[in-house]
């Protein structure tokens, strides 16, 4: 499996994307085309959206500026890279990398079977 940076790396090489969340943007504003119209279904977009940024190693430290419905500027963007220009201009300078799971210990060494790790997710209580 590539990590984030083996994918950021190729990607710049082949001059497909500038932004190393260039790709995480494109995804949500599919999503958000894809999706039922509702409230509660444009909030979770954004979640999804914050959560693939802290798979990648960016946490958002910022908030949406005042009026401004993300998925409005999805659905209204008819191309992707016109959505991602709409959102840089905001999210990018409020993006912080943040690599301190590097600090912890790997899942494996503290679960060693299948069994652990799913006694460990159980939230039943006997």
């Amino acid at each position: 499996m590539l990590s984030w940076q083996e994918v950021y790396s190729s990607a710049v090489r082949w001059r497909q994307i500038s932004e190393p969340c260039d790709p995480v943007v494109w995804g949500n504003k599919l999503r958000y085309n894809f999706m039922p119209l509702a409230r509660g279904t444009a909030v979770t977009g954004f979640v999804v959206l914050l959560g693939l940024l802290l798979a990648a190693n960016m946490e958002f430290t910022e908030s949406i500026p005042k009026g401004l419905q993300i998925y409005w500027e999805a659905i209204l963007n008819v191309e992707p890279g016109s959505f991602v220009g709409s959102v840089k201009s905001w999210l990018y300078p409020s993006l912080k990398i943040n690599t301190s799971w590097r600090d912890r210990p790997e899942v494996s060494s503290a679960f060693s079977t299948t069994r652990s790790v799913v006694a460990a997710l159980s939230t039943c209580n006997d």
